[in-house]
């Protein structure tokens, strides 16, 4: 299984979407429709058939609108018996207005982690809004699949969000990885972050 231990009500499987081209050229892409590269294809290949063969189950799988985030989960759902994805765009990655298509360096960064030094860009979204519309969109999933178990193919910014509303902060997700978040009286708490071991 994805990750162990007893259940407290909703459970949330968090997949950020397989590498982009953007990704390997250390471009930001934001909500720019950015599509998989191979290696990403192959990495969505490799989860697919790692929650295959772990026998997950899963009540409903939601996507991103964006084209890296789509392709993931059609490929993932297709591996867990062509389960129907349900595209919801408040699960698509953070607007960085002017910074879209701008390389790290260009910005004084070294990493995609730079995206969480930037509270306002230019033109764009807040960090809170994204934390906010995130959090409406687990609300969201809280409702209509109480007690259930979801899988969101999304962006490293939107996991990161939903961690921040567990309380965990500053993590790296990888491309590709597994992020559970369990529903609790009150909030969320998380089990694994940023799991690649189906990579290796």
């Amino acid at each position: 299984m994805v990750d162990s231990g007893q259940k407290s009500g909703l459970e949330v499987v968090l997949v950020r979407h397989g590498i982009t081209t953007w990704n390997q050229d250390k471009r930001l892409q934001g909500q720019l429709d950015v599509p998989l590269a191979p290696e990403g294809v192959d990495q969505a290949r490799r989860l697919a058939a790692h929650l295959a063969a772990q026998g997950e189950r899963f009540d409903h799988v939601v996507a991103s609108d964006l084209a890296r985030a789509r392709e993931t989960a059609d490929i993932v759902a297709g591996a867990l018996g062509d389960a129907p994805v349900a595209i919801d765009a408040r699960w698509r990655e953070r607007d960085l207005g002017e910074l879209q298509g701008r390389r790290w360096d260009e910005i004084g960064g070294t990493s995609h982690d730079i995206i969480a030094t930037i509270e306002a860009p230019p033109g764009g979204e807040t960090r809170e809004a994204q934390e906010e519309r995130v959090a409406q969109a687990l609300d969201g999933l809280r409702v209509s699949h109480a007690g259930g178990r979801v899988l969101v193919v999304t962006h490293g910014g939107c996991v990161k969000a939903a961690l921040a509303l567990a309380d965990v902060g500053a993590r790296i997700v990888p491309n590709a990885s597994l992020t559970v978040l369990r529903e609790i009286p009150g909030g969320w708490e998380a089990g694994s972050i940023g799991d690649t071991a189906h990579l290796a």
